[in-house]
């Protein structure tokens, strides 16, 4: 769907991606929220370095 938008003209392009130029009315805001989700990045937990270094230590003295 998003090969060479650019090279689109403006009213094809607002319709290919059903908007106007004024954007989502809330009716359209709150079905794409439904379909597609929030507008955000997924987090990843954070490594706990101390912990991976216990886990090493354990190992390395248990051998």
């Amino acid at each position: 769907m998003m090969e060479q938008l650019f090279a689109i003209d403006r009213q094809a392009l607002l319709q290919r991606l059903k908007t106007s130029e004024n954007g989502l009315d809330s009716a359209q805001v709150s079905r794409r929220l439904v379909e597609f989700g929030p507008n955000e990045l997924a987090t990843t937990a954070k490594k706990n370095y101390a912990l991976a270094y216990l886990i090493q230590w354990l190992l390395a003295v248990s051998s």
